[in-house]
């Protein structure tokens, strides 16, 4: 069977952060000259993020298709829009959420066609209860995609139990540009040294309930209760439980100790995270948690709940942090304690030293490898990646899997 050419292809998201724009400039510059590469972002803002605008992508035709908020557009003209923008397009990398209207209709649309979606997921089973019958209708959604590229090991698991079984599952999706996070953060190539004694424990995230920020609350106030020299705990973001939680942190009696900063830019998060202790998301749901690569890029030790889908590839227990259950306030508590009482630098250079795992030129070897006949050296290299994020020999082999495309 002849392998269909694949000369330009379209990478897909709703919105666009600057990490959106590192994975499209690292694909296209990867895929070039024989791949051309095209940005899609369905819509330049959102009721739920509140991104600046993005930009243009290096080395690929950027198409913003609606200028106004997501929420305004009607599900249908998604669709369309989307239709249009990719109708001369041989391969779709879909990164909008496989469950929305207008991503079903492309994906089929691409399938009746003979033109492979290949699904961009950070998906697991363990984000929520799952009902037998809401998976077999996932399932037959999914069968329209002809691979997936996800975040690491559950997610792997969770595809292939949805049906991507006999279908090409590759690590390599949950990335961020590591040379623009440490560039805007202010930090060159030498090791970070040693935080000073009032550097803070650091959270970055939206004020929702799935992040389990009343869990750090209370653990906070019970780690300065016992630590000898009890580090600031800093909250960099905003959201619609902020009045709460201040109130919380005030009951506490640890509101001196608390800052909540108010929405912040992705530089200003990378300074943040340049001048902290650690980093720390207790997340109740976390599919993923970009932010943790952003963190490892700036040498930060982690703290996370189980729950935060990157620690299977990018944290190691003891090693360059600690991971706790979700809602166990004294084992989170425990763990602040324990990352005082730690060398930090010891930790400081694991997580630099992982750091790479979470870098975009990962995602850029995973579309490569996707499309097929991707050289030794990036088969290797994609292996041990795989390897080191936790998958056994058997799954890293599995990752070197191409689609089987039709001529």
């Amino acid at each position: 069977m002849s392998r269909r050419p694949i000369r330009k292809i379209a990478i897909l998201a709703s919105q666009f952060a600057a990490y959106h724009v590192d994975r499209c400039a690292a694909v296209a510059q990867r895929l070039a000259p024989g791949v051309e590469t095209v940005a899609v972002e369905l819509a330049a803002g959102s009721d739920e993020y509140r991104w600046e605008k993005s930009g243009e992508v290096a080395g690929a035709q950027k198409r913003t298709l609606f200028s106004g908020r997501l929420e305004d557009i009607g599900w249908y003209w998604r669709f369309a829009a989307l239709r249009d923008a990719v109708e001369d397009c041989d391969c779709v990398l879909m990164g909008i959420s496989y469950d929305r209207p207008e991503a079903i209709a492309l994906s089929w649309l691409l399938k009746s066609q003979g033109r492979p979606a290949i699904l961009f997921t950070e998906s697991k089973a363990d984000d929520m209860p799952r009902s037998a019958v809401r998976e077999l209708a996932k399932r037959a959604v999914l069968s329209a995609y002809a691979g997936a590229i996800v975040g690491a090991r559950r997610q792997a698991d969770y595809m292939r139990s949805l049906g991507f079984a006999g279908r090409p599952v590759t690590p390599g999706y949950d990335t961020v540009g590591t040379s623009r996070v440490r560039a805007a953060a202010g930090l060159g190539k030498e090791a970070q040294p040693v935080p000073a004694a009032d550097a803070p424990f650091l959270f970055v995230g939206r004020y929702v309930d799935k992040k389990g920020l009343d869990t750090l609350l209370s653990a906070y106030a019970q780690y300065r209760v016992s630590a000898p020299a009890p580090r600031p705990l800093l909250l960099a973001g905003d959201g619609e439980l902020r009045g709460v939680l201040e109130r919380q942190a005030s009951e506490l009696g640890i509101a001196g100790h608390v800052s909540f900063t108010g929405f912040l830019s992705a530089p200003d998060v990378a300074r943040q995270l340049a001048s902290a202790f650690a980093f720390v998301l207790p997340s109740r749901v976390e599919q993923w948690g970009l932010v943790v690569n952003e963190a490892l890029a700036c040498d930060l030790p982690i703290i996370a709940s189980h729950n935060v889908g990157s620690c299977d590839a990018l944290v190691r227990q003891g090693k360059n942090g600690f991971t706790v259950p979700a809602d166990d306030v004294q084992a989170l508590a425990d763990a602040l304690a324990a990352m005082d009482r730690a060398d930090w630098a010891a930790m400081s250079a694991v997580s630099r030293s992982r750091a790479p795992l979470g870098d975009v030129e990962r995602l850029a070897d995973a579309v490569f490898i996707m499309l097929g006949n991707a050289p030794r050296e990036v088969r290797d290299r994609h292996r041990n990646f795989a390897l080191r994020a936790g998958f056994n020999a058997e799954g890293a082999d599995r990752a070197l899997e191409s689609l089987d495309i039709a001529g």
